[in-house]
C-alpha cells in the first residue's frame, strides 16, 4: 500500500499565521533529516596540530574551536556528514588529532 503526507490549514485562519505555522512546521522537519545525514565529530588537537585537523574536517560552516582545559591544546568540534566518517576519521588521526568522539544529533537548526 501507498501513503503520502499531507498538511491541511483552515482556510478561515489568516494568510499570514498559516504561512507562518507552515513554514515553522517546514523548518521543525527539515531540522531532522538533516540531523539524520551529519553526525557530531569533536577532537583534540595540540596548538601545532590545530590547523591541519581544521582543514580536514568538512563541516556546515567552520569547525567550532575552544581552548581545552589543562593541556594547552584545543577541542575541535564539527558536524560531519555521516557517510564522509570513513575516510575523514583517519585523515583527522593522521594529522595529529587524538579523543575522537562521534555522537548523533535529533535535529539541526542551520
Amino acid at each position: 500500500m501507498r501513503s503520502s503526507t499531507r498538511l491541511y490549514a483552515n482556510p478561515a485562519a489568516p494568510r499570514t499565521l498559516r504561512e507562518r505555522r507552515v513554514d515553522d512546521l517546514v523548518m521543525l522537519l527539515d531540522s531532522v533529516l538533516v540531523a539524520r545525514r551529519r553526525v557530531m565529530l569533536e577532537v583534540n588537537a595540540s596548538a601545532e596540530c590545530l590547523e591541519a585537523v581544521v582543514a580536514v574536517l568538512p563541516s556546515m560552516r567552520q569547525p567550532h574551536r575552544g581552548a581545552a582545559v589543562g593541556n594547552g591544546g584545543y577541542a575541535v568540534k564539527a558536524a560531519v556528514p555521516r557517510e564522509r566518517l570513513p575516510e575523514v576519521i583517519p585523515a583527522v588521526k593522521a594529522a595529529g588529532g587524538t579523543d575522537l568522539v562521534v555522537s548523533t544529533f535529533s535535529q539541526i537548526v542551520p
